[in-house]
């Protein structure tokens, strides 16, 4: 590539550097790679996010559970109480 300058009234031609023509190479190959890293932090939320689901689902299990677990034993515990004070009333 050669580009025109223009310098104390006289064009001058000034040859570009190796460097300058790669820009489009460096370009796509920057590009790419921009591509291929951020496909890996999508894949890498994804898959937090759904480790994030699947705990949020196992911690609602077990308030579930404890909850279903104490209104059982609070029920147990209510009737062992009214049999024992009706056995002593008579």
């Amino acid at each position: 590539m050669i580009y025109l300058t223009t310098y104390s009234l006289e064009i001058q031609f000034i040859r570009c550097p190796a460097d300058v023509r790669e820009v489009d190479t460096i370009t796509s190959v920057n590009t790419d790679d921009i591509a291929y890293h951020s496909g890996i932090v999508k894949d890498n939320v994804v898959r937090s996010h759904a480790t994030f689901q699947q705990l949020t689902r196992d911690i609602l299990w077990l308030n579930v559970t404890i909850h279903g677990q104490s209104v059982v034993y609070m029920a147990i515990r209510q009737i062992v109480y009214f049999v024992a004070v009706s056995s002593t009333t008579g």
